[in-house]
């Protein structure tokens, strides 16, 4: 597991950097016939077998810039863990909807998103409660972001 620093980047550059290790970490846990990829700062959900079916390769689009005051200033890592948890969120609701199953779960429980802030890193990923930290097998990869 990799840590991402994005101390050095600008506030658009930052949303960019999320965007990308959103996409490049829950891409490990989709189920097999989903992909998420990224545009600029917007996350796609896509279907894999798209070409194949003739269906609508687009399941739903997150847009991370949309999460953030734009008036406001580069994300912090609270803002970060939002932006991130939000984005985990509504991903979520799109994979249980395409797939017409619970997503992710750990047995007969639906895990939700969940965050754990270390100083200037933000873990995100899913738990049992949202009130608790990722589960370690549901967990994406630390982010460091600036103070």
């Amino acid at each position: 597991m990799s840590v991402v620093d994005s101390s050095e980047l600008s506030r658009d550059a930052q949303t960019v950097a999320l965007a990308e290790h959103l996409a490049t970490s829950v891409n490990l846990l989709l189920p097999p016939q989903l992909c998420l990829c990224r545009r600029g700062s917007t996350l796609l959900l896509e279907r894999k077998d798209a070409a194949v079916t003739g269906a609508e390769p687009a399941v739903t689009d997150v847009e991370i810039a949309g999460f953030l005051d734009p008036d406001g200033p580069p994300p912090a890592a609270e803002r970060a863990a939002g932006v991130g948890t939000r984005a985990l969120d509504a991903l979520q609701d799109a994979v249980a909807e395409e797939t017409r199953q619970p997503w992710p779960r750990d047995g007969a429980t639906m895990l939700v998103p969940a965050v754990r802030v270390d100083g200037h890193t933000v873990v995100l990923g899913f738990a049992r409660d949202r009130h608790g930290a990722p589960d370690p097998s549901w967990s994406l990869p630390p982010w460091t972001v600036p103070a």
